[in-house]
């Protein structure tokens, strides 16, 4: 084998080893994580190009003081209290994991030029089943001791999840 099919090889490698190590981490996460609902404002749950999706948009942003916090820091932890259905409610932005209360949990945020962002934007569903995710309510993470959400599902208004 010549040079060139080597470094082929390896940088071949070394991406199917970096997308390993990315869904061993996710796999994880859903194991041992907190499943956290969290509001879900509305957008437009439809795309010519993707097929069905709908876009998160979390609705959050009316409990917090994000200006202040966001003039020092872009990256932090929402600190949410979760009710009976396991709905959280943010109570404020820190900059580390810790400190926390025994009933409080840290899901890890970053600010971009199109807002907050926590866990994934978009979710995407089988065409024609739009109807059914046109009444979601909530966002469904499994959220890691560590803050690091990974989103599962959308949720109902009875905390259902909405299947497909």
């Amino acid at each position: 084998m010549n040079q060139r099919k080597w470094i082929i090889l390896v940088n071949l490698l070394v991406v199917l080893a970096f997308f390993n190590y990315q869904i061993i981490q996710k796999e994880s996460i859903l194991q041992k994580a907190k499943l956290i609902l969290i509001p879900l404002a509305p957008l437009d749950p439809r795309s010519l190009m993707q097929g069905d999706f709908m876009r998160l948009r979390y609705d959050l942003r009316q409990e917090l003081n994000y200006d202040s916090y966001l003039e020092n820091e872009n990256t932090g932890y929402l600190i949410v209290r979760l009710n009976k259905n396991k709905v959280g409610t943010g109570l404020r932005l820190q900059k580390n994991v810790e400190p926390l209360a025994a009933d409080e949990y840290p899901i890890r945020f970053h600010y971009t030029d199109r807002g907050i962002r926590i866990g994934a934007e978009s979710y995407f569903f089988e065409e024609g089943s739009g109807d059914k995710f046109s009444e979601a309510r909530y966002g469904g993470l499994k959220v890691s001791p560590t803050g690091e959400p990974v989103l599962i599902g959308l949720y109902n208004k009875k905390y259902q999840l909405i299947k497909p």
